[in-house]
């Protein structure tokens, strides 16, 4: 038989109001004829065009149905088409395996279409929450291009939280869970319930809405969301205050001996660890160390000959080398090499802040704080905002305002831009003045201080 490379497609005769099979047909040295598993009226087919028909007559539904019939009958002409073409060029004299395969490849084409389309469909009919949560199954094998590791748990965790954050939101105010939810209409609506419902800071929904525009540009690519308007809700957070301790704050917790009358007054236990929380907390002091860090100092590389320590960081896989303080090798020593594991960080905050308070780090802190969509300014003593990362903080700051070297202090801080350390560095509005008035004093010249004429007189004077 001839081979006739064209494919063709038809139903066959019956009631025109009665749904028909749809065959594909080719001749490949015998005829095939396939079904391809779809049914259209014949009032509805076009004979010459093969081709279901397209009209203003139509219903939505009827019109989507042969748009999906067309593109699929589309697809198979050119998927198995070319095959055919290159089959017919290359084996003039085909065996029966060729021909065997041209089946299996039609088969195989037809079949792989409708598994997507149904894989598709699946996709398109889940909710967002649905679709959230299957992307954060996914998680765990992502790779993060910008670094090359796996997404940390802690960042799994926060995308988590915010999913549990939107399905409440979607129930306390009864909302249809679909996509077309994300219009111009949700930032603001969302935003009003987080302040008025849930009091939570600006911060809290920056981070919420900067969460969910990693899934909605998911969906955007995976065709599930159409409009944009996501694109340009807030993500970025605002500065926090944090505060530092001094060298000279510092050094008064490490001073602290934990005596039995001071245990007595404070009400701690005998066998609480906090001196060996306050002994972490001077070593980080000193080594600028992420609280994720405390636990590898018994595994990270001690050289007291050059006097550093290497340590391979949580976070960002790095390593970094730090100088040794005097105060650091008291402490090693102290525990004989095997320094102590820090206990929860809940825990390991408040005994921090005992620690504070014992050691008088009292300094009255007045923040602006910004809640529910109102700010109030709160009065706190300095040592109830002491954490573990303000060890982190604390030899940050102190490096760079002794040596004024941005870069020096990135080397051990890991940080990668100049902007994002000035932001984490605590060099206050107060310091910062003093240190521009010391710069005045030392540069404005006598002369040139300005003259004015006196309210009383009208004489010139001096201001």
């Amino acid at each position: 038989m001839a081979n006739d490379t064209k494919i063709h497609f038809f139903t066959k005769s019956g009631d025109p109001e009665t749904p028909q099979v749809i065959y594909m047909q080719f001749s490949y040295y015998e005829r095939m004829k396939f079904s391809i598993g779809e049914k259209i009226k014949p009032i509805l087919w076009n004979k010459e065009l093969e081709r279901c028909i397209i009209s203003n007559s139509l219903t939505q539904t009827q019109e989507r149905h042969a748009k999906r019939v067309n593109k699929f009958i589309d697809h198979l002409e050119k998927e198995i088409g070319v095959r055919l073409s290159n089959k017919n060029k290359f084996i003039p004299n085909p065996s029966y395996w060729d021909i065997f395969y041209i089946k299996e490849h039609a088969r195989k084409v037809i079949r792989s279409y409708k598994e997507k389309a149904v894989e598709e469909k699946t996709q398109q009919e889940l909710t967002p929450a649905q679709y959230f949560a299957q992307y954060i199954n996914t998680l765990p094998q992502r790779v993060i291009k910008r670094t090359g590791l796996y997404m940390s748990a802690n960042t799994i965790e926060h995308h988590k939280i915010v999913l549990k954050r939107y399905e409440k939101f979607i129930r306390d105010g009864r909302w249809v869970d679909r996509f077309e939810l994300f219009d111009k209409k949700f930032e603001t609506l969302f935003e009003t319930w987080c302040y008025k419902s849930q009091n939570y800071t600006p911060n809290t929904i920056a981070t919420t809405f900067s969460i969910m525009k990693v899934w909605l540009n998911q969906a955007e690519e995976d065709g599930l969301i159409k409009t944009r308007d996501f694109h340009s809700w807030k993500s970025k957070s605002d500065d926090v205050v944090h505060i530092y301790l001094t060298d000279e704050e510092i050094e008064r917790m490490y001073k602290i001996e934990f005596t039995d009358e001071i245990r007595k007054q404070y009400k701690f236990d005998h066998k609480s660890n906090i001196e060996e929380t306050r002994d972490l907390f001077v070593i980080a002091c000193n080594l600028g160390l992420r609280l994720a860090d405390w636990d590898k100092l018994n595994y990270s590389e001690w050289n007291f000959e050059k006097n550093t320590i290497t340590v391979n960081t949580s976070k960002t896989k790095e390593r970094v080398t730090i100088p040794l303080s005097n105060t650091v090798k008291e402490i090693y020593k102290k525990y004989e090499g095997n320094l102590p594991r820090p206990i929860d960080k809940s825990h390991l905050n408040k005994q921090l802040q005992k620690c504070g308070e014992i050691a008088g780090i009292n300094d009255n802190i007045f923040i602006l704080e910004k809640k529910g969509g109102k700010a109030e300014e709160k009065h706190y003593k300095k040592y109830q905002l002491i954490s573990s990362h303000c060890g982190r903080r604390s030899f940050a700051t102190n490096l760079y305002k002794k040596c004024k070297s941005s870069l020096m202090v990135m080397k051990f801080t890991g940080h990668k831009t100049e902007d994002s350390f000035y932001k984490y560095i605590c060099v206050d509005k107060i310091e910062n003045a003093e240190d521009a008035q010391q710069y005045f004093r030392a540069t404005i010249p006598q002369a040139t201080v300005p003259v004015v004429a006196t309210a009383s007189s009208g004489k010139l004077g001096k201001l």
